[in-house]
C-alpha cells in the first residue's frame, strides 16, 4: 500500500511539530530552578514552642563539640553526636544543633540557622541542622 505524497507530508508535518512540543516540554521541566520553600522564622526565645517541624533562627555559637574518636575493637562510651551549642546572648537559655558540618561554625559568631526538629517530643534536645543561611 502505497501513501500518496500529500498524505505523507501532512503526517510527517505532525510527528515534527508533536516532537518539538514534547523535547519543548521536557526542556523547560529540567531545565527549571526548583522554588525554594520558605520556612517561618522564629525568635530564638520561641523555638522550643514552634509547631511546624523546620524552621529558621538567629544565634550566636558558644561551643563547638566533635565526639572523640573510638580506636578500632575498643569499646567506647557512646557520644552524644557532632553539635554546637547555641544561645542568643541575652538570657540563659541554650540549645544543641546536632550537624556533622563542625567546619562552617566559629565560637562567638552569629548565624541564621535553619534547622529541623527530630521527634516531636524533647524538641528543644533535637535540633538537627538543615542548613546556614545568608
Amino acid at each position: 500500500m502505497k501513501i500518496p505524497d500529500n498524505e505523507f507530508e501532512r503526517m510527517f508535518k505532525k510527528l515534527l511539530i508533536a516532537s518539538v512540543v514534547v523535547c519543548s516540554f521536557a526542556v523547560n521541566g529540567f531545565s527549571q530552578v526548583p522554588k525554594t520553600k520558605r520556612y517561618p522564622k522564629v525568635s530564638f526565645a520561641k523555638v522550643s514552642q514552634s509547631k511546624v517541624d523546620t524552621i529558621q533562627f538567629k544565634a550566636t555559637v558558644k561551643s563547638i563539640y566533635k565526639c572523640p574518636p573510638c580506636p578500632e575493637g575498643a569499646q567506647c562510651k557512646p557520644c552524644i553526636g557532632d553539635h554546637v551549642m547555641v544561645t542568643d546572648g541575652n538570657s540563659d537559655r541554650e540549645f544543641l544543633v546536632f550537624t556533622h558540618q563542625l567546619s562552617l561554625f566559629k565560637v562567638d559568631s552569629s548565624y541564621q540557622f535553619l534547622v529541623r526538629f527530630r521527634s516531636k517530643f524533647h524538641r528543644a534536645d533535637n535540633i538537627e541542622l538543615v542548613s546556614v543561611l545568608q
